[in-house]
């Protein structure tokens, strides 16, 4: 029990309580306290802007656990960040209005310890106030905002 209170109150050790965000100024003034999505509207056609993000996710270090380019979807494995958290990300390609529609979520775990460890426990990432969701968030920002777009919006769904 002891070890698993350790593992679970690390990553809160590393971020500390004042997490200052990594993101430029500018972009953390559009973003607000509650998002938990970002929504990425692109000129660049669906099948293409799919094609991108994979290749961006993949050369950011991420597995892609789960695929499918006719339903624009995909689902990374986690990948660890910083010392002790896991990312994984959940994107979705769309058609709207004649653009190229990107949704963005990501959630966060501790990561295990040993391979004996239980499987991390996920949670969603957002602009919470709180280090670990915040910094996870805006991590993912960081790397939607690497792809060519024509508007985007921080959102809570």
């Amino acid at each position: 029990m002891k070890k698993l209170l350790i593992i679970v109150l690390l990553p809160f050790f590393f971020l500390g309580c004042t997490y200052k965000s990594i993101l430029p100024q500018k972009t953390q003034a559009l973003i607000p306290s509650d998002a938990n999505k970002v929504i990425l509207l692109s000129e660049i056609a669906s099948d293409s802007l799919y094609n991108l993000v994979f290749d961006v996710l993949f050369k950011k270090g991420f597995r892609i656990l789960y695929s499918d380019r006719q339903l624009g979807y995909l689902y990374t494995d986690g990948k660890l960040i910083k010392e002790t958290i896991l990312m994984r990300m959940d994107i979705k390609i769309s058609e709207e209005k004649g653009l190229a529609k990107l949704v963005g979520s990501a959630d966060w775990s501790v990561a295990p310890i040993t391979y004996s460890d239980t499987k991390p426990l996920w949670k969603k990432a957002s602009k919470s106030g709180d280090g670990v969701p915040d910094f996870v968030y805006d991590n993912m920002v960081l790397i939607l905002e690497e792809i060519p777009h024509k508007e985007i919006y921080f959102v809570k769904e």
